[in-house]
């Protein structure tokens, strides 16, 4: 069970995550939660179903409001205006991928009394391909520099990518650290930094 966690807010109280209102500064700290699965899509191609969770953690009833979506995707059915305290709402989208050229990356934000709560969709190509920034590393033998820091940056080639771990490969003597803490979200114009 995830523990209690200073209000985003205010900082002055510890909000568990059952509680909807910072009990110092009445701020919104509801833990909703919103996932879809499956959360990567391809271009060009027909996309499954998409299954939508909206989680309520909270000991609040939750009005729910508009939903904001990329215009590729809807939803068949208009949601309920109501989420109940500890509960939670599944309901299906539809992807429109075939007409998609390029990958892309957008938001699903669901508006409720509690604040907004949004996850990612990416549509992707059907074989997505990394570089990195720069491309090419030199490195020259010097025995007082063997701990030398080499940073670069990898990023997609078109779009935005998921990476969930970076992993040692065959390296001609090169050590990789990274600095991934879970999973990541990379863009051409936002990298991962190594």
């Amino acid at each position: 069970m995830p523990e209690a966690s200073p209000c985003s807010a205010c900082s002055a109280w510890l909000c568990r995550p059952e509680d909807a209102w910072c009990g110092y500064c009445g701020a919104s700290c509801a833990q909703l939660r919103l996932q879809v699965t499956p959360d990567v899509l391809q271009v060009r191609n027909m996309a499954p179903n998409l299954s939508f969770k909206l989680s309520n953690s909270s000991c609040a009833t939750v009005e729910i409001g508009e939903v904001h979506l990329p215009d590729w995707l809807i939803l068949p059915s208009a949601l309920p205006k109501t989420l109940p305290a500890f509960s939670a709402l599944n309901f299906s989208g539809k992807a429109r991928t075939l007409g998609i050229k390029q990958p892309t990356a957008e938001d699903v934000t669901v508006m409720t009394s509690l604040g907004e709560v949004t996850t990612n969709v990416m549509v992707i190509e059907e074989s997505p391909a990394l570089e990195s920034e720069p491309t090419e590393l030199e490195l020259w033998g010097n025995s007082d520099d063997e701990n030398r820091q080499l940073d670069f940056n990898i990023v997609p080639r078109a779009g935005s990518l998921r990476i969930r771990s970076v992993e040692q490969g065959p390296s001609g003597g090169l050590r990789v650290v990274s600095t991934l803490a879970g999973s990541s979200v990379v863009s051409v114009h936002e990298g991962l930094r190594k």
